[in-house]
């Protein structure tokens, strides 16, 4: 009866990868758990923010916001006519360099329209 020769035993664990010591191991697990818990605590902390910024959003009234920024409207309005007069300057020239040609000709001819 003819076997064939089998791989030598010591060839064998030569290739295969050397146990860790469980220390290492242990420590490698631990280093991995504080990583994730620090990870969990991050997206549980930016969540906290964004529902606590999306309840601060639904609470506010749409209609006194909407007020809010017309009276911040007329107030940047109203100072920087005052700044423009102040310096001797042309409120309405100086408004007029804020939109284009065909701007001002479209609100042109709307206001005649009316």
């Amino acid at each position: 009866m003819s076997t064939t020769p089998s791989p030598e035993p010591a060839a064998a664990e030569a290739t295969a990868p050397a146990p860790a010591p469980a220390a290492t191991t242990s420590q490698d697990r631990l280093a991995r758990f504080r990583a994730l818990q620090a990870r969990a605590k991050a997206s549980s902390d930016q969540n906290l923010k964004e529902a606590t910024k999306e309840s601060q959003r639904l609470a506010t009234d749409p209609t006194q916001l909407t007020a809010l920024n017309r009276k911040h409207a007329i107030a940047s309005h109203k100072l920087l006519k005052a700044d423009v007069e102040e310096s001797g300057g042309d409120f309405e020239r100086k408004r007029a360099w804020d939109w284009t040609v065909e701007e001002s000709e479209r609100w042109d001819k709307r206001m005649t329209g009316k």
